[in-house]
């Protein structure tokens, strides 16, 4: 039975009268057996569940006053225009459609222009609605509805829709539709889904439970046409495969659906952060460097990152090592102002190997920075049994019919359904190495006192000694992979390579400079890779420098009287 009025198996009729004495303390007239049925539905008829799940759904409506936001909630210029989605009409049992290209949803200039809060507030208000109306069509048609159809076009689904914040938005909202909506959702049919679409569907599918999972139709290249045996062709927009369109001719009907796009600048009011509670801080010692080393399984996986730093930049960069040990930038290291803004993006990684991504601080020799940064290796899902997907379901963007691109399509999309099968064959167990490798070691008094020595010196040739004596301390006792990466980025700061927000500078004059700094403000003194330079050790350097600047004040002293009695003579 289908656990609807009117179709129930004595067993789900009786628990129907338990689950309404139960709640019979709380039930109101708008408390009716199709709604009751849907919580009932949404927990397999297990009363003690249903009755958690009904009265935490009292206690969020009433925290969260969801009738006065349905009321009374006015909806935010920026959000209307450009939150894509609209009401297209009803399919063909009678039911809501609502089409979503999703593909054009820009929701990190949303996020930047209103709050999240009013984004869900709108997407309550929308849910509100949709009940009303399937309630209404229940009465009109005499007939339980099952739920909404939703539309999803998949086509300009991008790296951008890997942002963070918005991933947690939009999974925030999934979550209140499936607790708080239950059973209102009859099916999910993508359309248009690209590449990268396994990618974003793996960051959203922990919070789809398995009965939301086995709704969603992942449509291939005849889509239009399998589109059709659900709504009818003038409900279905001409753009989609219909025939219905707008009074002015708009194949699209942007009067009933928000077509989405990039929102405008001049409506930004605000940064969007990271929380912090999901960030991981650490402390990188001045002229060192923290890497972290990943073991990526399946080529078009990404990186995520996040970061930012405390009073003072830091460089940051990307490399894939190749089997033969040459490395491959993926994404220079560059030095970058993460101390004034959040530095974050999506990195593809096309190939699979071992990545190295680093936080490079060996240009400061003055300065330890302390980073707050979230990274994430984003692998698409392989495993698609509870989805329904079409055998030419991925990676079609066509919107004509011409055979010859027909064809052309349909290659593409075998080939990458033969990807999902083979990543499904691999070991699911593989998990991501994560070495994190910080490059600390301490640095004898001996080469403290000549680094000093060199600086003080100031006759053209210290930064020249300067670097031997790094080459000879770093390389000194690492480990063959440390040593090459140290020799690496000696290199790579010779080319430019961690100065890109400072281009023009000398590496070595900064050095020089910084170095020069520390001793005529007496500051605590840096050597690159030094991770504990004891004070006893630097009470020494300061009293044998203050000496060394007492002895050659005494000779100048000793000069001027010579050249004082030389003029009397």
């Amino acid at each position: 039975m289908s656990g609807f009025v009117g179709d129930l198996s004595p067993k789900q009729e009786d628990k129907l009268i338990k689950i309404k004495e139960i709640l019979k303390d709380v039930l109101t007239p708008e408390h009716d057996d199709h709604l009751l049925l849907r919580f009932l539905r949404a927990r397999n008829f297990d009363v003690n569940k249903t009755e958690t799940m009904f009265k935490k759904d009292l206690e969020w409506r009433a925290r969260l006053g969801v009738k006065e936001i349905a009321a009374n909630f006015k909806l935010p210029e920026v959000c209307d225009k450009y939150w894509p989605g609209g009401h297209a009409g009803f399919d063909k049992d009678g039911e809501p459609v609502w089409i979503e290209p999703t593909g054009m949803l820009d929701v990190k200039g949303l996020l930047q222009s209103c709050k999240s809060g009013d984004i869900i507030k709108y997407h309550i208000c929308n849910l509100e609605r949709f009940m009303k109306t399937i309630n209404e069509q229940t009465q009109k048609l005499g007939k339980p509805i099952a739920g909404f159809t939703y539309i999803m076009d998949m086509h300009g689904l991008g790296r951008q829709h890997l942002w963070k914040p918005g991933v947690d938005l939009y999974n925030q909202i999934t979550s209140i539709l499936q607790d708080h909506y239950p059973e209102c959702l009859k099916k999910i049919l993508i359309v248009r889904a690209p590449k990268i679409f396994p990618l974003v569907y793996a960051l959203c599918r922990p919070y789809l439970s398995s009965e939301t999972r086995k709704k969603i139709h992942i449509l291939g290249g005849d889509w239009k046409a399998a589109l059709l045996d659900f709504v009818d062709e003038d409900v279905l927009p001409v753009y989609w495969g219909g025939k219905a369109t707008d009074a002015d001719g708009n194949t699209m009907c942007s009067s009933k659906i928000c077509l989405g796009g990039e929102v405008p600048k001049s409506y930004y009011s605000q940064d969007v952060d990271i929380a912090d509670d999901n960030m991981t801080e650490r402390d990188i010692k001045r002229g060192s460097m923290l890497e972290f080393k990943y073991r990526v399984t399946k080529p078009g996986s990404f990186f995520r990152y996040a970061f930012k730093t405390k009073d003072h930049d830091i460089a940051f960069g990307i490399k894939r090592i190749e089997s033969n040990g040459q490395k491959v930038k993926i994404l220079e290291t560059t030095r970058v102002n993460s101390h004034f803004v959040l530095q974050d993006g999506q990195v593809e990684l096309e190939t699979a190997g071992y990545y190295v991504f680093k936080f490079d601080n060996r240009f400061s020799w003055t300065k330890p920075k302390k980073i707050m940064y979230m990274l994430e290796l984003l692998e698409p899902v392989g495993d698609l049994d509870e989805e329904q997907v079409s055998s030419k379901a991925l990676n079609d963007n066509s919107q004509t019919t011409d055979n010859k691109q027909d064809e052309e399509s349909n290659n593409k999309n075998n080939e990458i359904n033969k990807d999902v099968e083979n990543s499904v064959k691999e070991d699911r167990n593989t998990e991501k190495e994560c070495n994190v490798m910080e490059n600390d070691k301490e640095v004898t008094q001996e080469k403290v006192t000549e680094l000093k020595e060199v600086v003080s010196s100031n006759d053209g040739s210290d930064v020249k000694e300067v670097e031997n004596v790094v080459n000879k301390d770093t390389n000194a006792g690492q480990p063959e992979g440390i040593k090459d990466n140290l020799n690496e980025a000696q290199s790579e700061e010779k080319d430019g390579d961690t100065g890109g927000d400072t281009k023009g500078e000398s590496t070595k004059e900064e050095i020089k400079d910084e170095m020069a700094v520390s001793v005529q403000e007496q500051d605590e003194y840096v050597v690159v890779n030094s991770t504990s330079e004891s004070s006893t050790k630097e009470e020494n350097i300061e009293k044998s420098i203050e000496n060394k600047e007492e002895s050659e004040k005494e000779e100048r002293n000793d000069v001027t009287e010579i050249e004082e009695q030389v003029i009397t003579v």
